[in-house]
């Protein structure tokens, strides 16, 4: 018992800093929505709306336990331009953070009859072939819930005169090249990222010299047969600058299209090159974290729901296992 707390009080200051003021990235993506992590991918496979909304929870029988609510709306007035707009709550205990992005892309079609014949997702018969650039604007607010505390009991840092919150101003790039069964996207997150002066007590000078950005590529390639059956190898990399963290995503999926859709499931594993310390008796141990997760997902004419469940593993694990993401998407 003792060993798997001291890995959880690490593992905890581990991801404080990994995230701390910059927005946490899960593997929503995985729900065929790679609009959440690059915003050149805003409206990809799409000629009107599309609507997006999901759920995250951890430990279900625990008040308070992280908890993530997503809403995302990609929005194409016509083949070269795309509008979003991006909505996170991310709530963990007494401290929580709120998300607000809007995006912008631009696409450059090498197929231009593609257009009039897109479907909700790619199929061997269409020939998709474009290059696209996005970018994102954010405000990243963190509060933190102080009605549990006594007041009463003085205390300079938590007084009732000091503002509970944080504002962040941030910008995000990329591009993104797609073709029928290849695509590849490389994202810059929090390229510009500033604390807003709504908090007089705020250190700014502190919080300009910390470096949140990120650098993320994802790299799929789907295999199509002629029996209704195709294979989708994915990979996401991200390296955070703040701490030098290298974070790997490999995933595989697996799809069988019906007649009104198709119905999909797979897997991912994620694992980071941090070594979190821990102790067995006298022994010092290091464990990287690492994560595996079952999905489920179905596309039925205009909807498309999904389901996975992350689990870390490893000699030290989180207990009760389980991270559940639900996430249900409508297109136009």
């Amino acid at each position: 018992m003792y060993k798997k707390l001291t890995f959880l009080i690490f593992w905890c200051f581990l991801n404080s800093l990994w995230s701390q003021e910059d927005l946490p990235l899960y593997q929503d993506y995985l729900s065929e929505n790679y609009y959440v992590v690059h915003p050149a991918m805003l409206g990809h496979n799409l000629t009107k709306i599309r609507v997006a909304t999901g759920l995250r929870k951890q430990w279900l029988n625990q008040k308070k336990s992280p908890t993530t609510q997503l809403l995302s709306l990609e929005y194409n007035p016509n083949p070269k331009n795309g509008l979003g707009l991006l909505v996170y709550n991310d709530s963990n205990g007494y401290n929580s953070l709120q998300a607000t992005y809007v995006t912008y892309s631009y696409r450059i079609y090498f197929n231009n009859e593609f257009w009039n014949t897109r479907r909700s997702y790619p199929t061997k018969n269409d020939n998709i072939n474009e290059l696209r650039f996005g970018i994102s604007a954010g405000r990243i607010n963190r509060q933190w819930n102080r009605s549990h505390i006594d007041l009463r009991l003085y205390d300079p840092l938590i007084g009732i005169d000091r503002p509970n919150f944080n504002d962040f101003l941030t910008f995000d790039v990329g591009m993104a090249y797609l073709t029928t069964r290849f695509s590849i996207q490389a994202t810059v997150k929090n390229l510009a990222f500033s604390p807003m002066k709504s908090n007089p007590y705020q250190d700014l000078e502190l919080s300009r010299s910390i470096n949140f950005r990120r650098y993320l590529l994802g790299v799929q390639y789907e295999f199509y047969t002629l029996d209704g059956w195709n294979f989708e190898h994915s990979i996401l990399f991200q390296h955070s600058q703040q701490n030098q963290q290298n974070l790997l995503d490999l995933n595989f999926k697996v799809f069988r299209i019906l007649g009104n859709g198709r119905l999909w499931g797979g897997f991912s594993y994620r694992r980071n090159d941090i070594g979190t310390p821990y102790s067995v008796g006298e022994n010092a141990q290091s464990q990287s974290f690492q994560q595996w997760a079952p999905i489920l997902g179905l596309n039925l004419r205009n909807w498309s729901f999904t389901y996975f469940m992350c689990n870390t593993i490893g000699e030290i694990a989180f207990l009760p296992p389980g991270i559940h993401t639900l996430q249900l998407a409508f297109v136009l």
